[in-house]
């Protein structure tokens, strides 16, 4: 009997206390700069070389994971084809797609 006071009122203070509200002063975070992007977004040549430099560890990462195989009816080992092998071609692909993206930026943000 008496944990179950305890703990009904260890509840009830505890619901009480959880619906005060409390203004912690923190301040507002308001600018009066003023961006006038060209196509709808400011970017920075340096954003275009790191996402070359990222495209260039996932396709080296890609590179060198070792080839995913398959066993044939005739029991032999053979490697599957490129787009079978599942996270390595997925690697060298989007590593390519970021190193062109990364280009086009770095290209474009002059």
């Amino acid at each position: 009997m008496k944990q179950l006071l305890i703990t009904l009122i260890l509840s009830i203070s505890i619901g009480s206390y959880s619906q005060q509200s409390y203004d912690l002063q923190m301040p507002k975070f308001t600018t009066n700069k003023k961006y006038k992007p060209r196509y709808g977004i400011t970017v920075s040549p340096a954003l275009g070389l790191g996402m070359m430099l990222g495209g260039t560890v996932f396709v080296v990462a890609g590179a060198v994971t070792g080839p995913v195989t398959q066993e044939t009816e005739t029991g032999q080992i053979v490697p599957k084809p490129f787009y079978q092998q599942g996270a390595k071609a997925l690697a060298i692909v989007s590593g390519g797609v970021l190193i062109c993206t990364g280009i086009i930026i770095t290209l474009g943000a002059n």
